[in-house]
């Protein structure tokens, strides 16, 4: 399975992302000398990068993990690539914080236009485009 990630496979890096977090959670002996939430990272970027809206997902979610501090910007950029590809949570994650004041309204311009061209009526992004418009939380600095 490694070597079908190292050689391109999106599924099989997701494969390997899916792995360790199950190691993770189920903690065991065996994994005790293994950097696992490390690999999970690292197997669930590598997807992210060859353009899996999963991975990119995953990799923003694992690293949002502070709901009261600005998301990042690496990570708002991973959860804008997923919602742009279909991924609900993604999209949800986005307005979410938005509502919080960890993101600017600059920072989702693109975003916004983006939604505003894409999202059909009735939908999670229909949805997230009309939370966008409304007003947030002060920002969090």
């Amino acid at each position: 399975m490694v070597k079908a990630a190292d050689a391109g496979s999106t599924q099989a890096a997701l494969f390997l992302g899916d792995f360790y977090r199950a190691a993770t959670t189920h903690p065991n002996r065996a994994w005790d000398r293994i950097d696992t939430f490390g690999r999970e990272t690292h197997w669930y970027r590598e997807a992210a990068r060859r353009g899996s809206e999963r991975g990119q997902f995953l990799v923003a979610s694992e690293g949002d993990r502070h709901p009261y501090m600005p998301l990042h910007d690496n990570l708002l950029d991973w959860y804008i690539q997923a919602a742009r590809q279909g991924n609900d949570q993604a999209a949800l994650a986005i307005a979410r914080a938005y509502k919080l004041g960890r993101i600017k309204p600059a920072e989702l311009h693109d975003f916004r236009t983006w939604l505003a061209q894409n999202a059909r009526p009735g939908t999670v992004q229909a949805n997230v485009a009309a939370a966008l418009e409304e007003d947030h939380a002060p920002i969090i600095n």
